[in-house]
């Protein structure tokens, strides 16, 4: 599957960012893959993982939490803004971590992942795995 435009959301709240802005980001940032109704969620430690590009789709949908965005997407997970279903569409996310610190951008994926879960059952019963440290 080719990789196509990425919607990146809550783009129109906050400046447009890049997946990967500096080489110490590309170290340490963490992207999650959430699979639904699959009980699936990866982390990703290397922004050039093949798993990354192999699970990118047209319009995928990418949430991007750093420092300048945490408060208002962890708020959009507790309030559930982002719906899951069993349609292309919106049967996945990419949630991208980066705040220089692996554990607490694992810590921060656990914590979306515990969220989500309250709400759907595969979530609540997924196991995380670490494809690549």
């Amino acid at each position: 599957m080719k990789a196509g435009k990425h919607v990146r959301l809550g783009a129109d709240r906050a400046p447009p960012t890049k997946l990967v802005t500096t080489a110490k980001e590309l170290r340490t940032m963490r992207m999650a893959y959430f699979n639904y109704p699959e009980d699936r969620v990866s982390i990703h430690g290397r922004a050039a993982c093949p798993e990354i590009r192999k699970r990118r789709k047209e319009g995928q949908r990418i949430v991007e939490i750093d420092v300048h965005t945490i408060a208002r997407e962890l708020a959009n997970f507790r309030g559930r803004e982002y719906r899951f279903s069993a349609t292309s569409k919106s049967n996945d996310m990419w949630v991208k971590v980066s705040f220089g610190d692996s554990e607490f951008e694992e810590a921060v994926i656990r914590y979306v992942h515990r969220l989500l879960g309250k709400r759907y059952q595969p979530f609540r019963r997924a196991r995380i795995a670490t494809h690549c440290p």
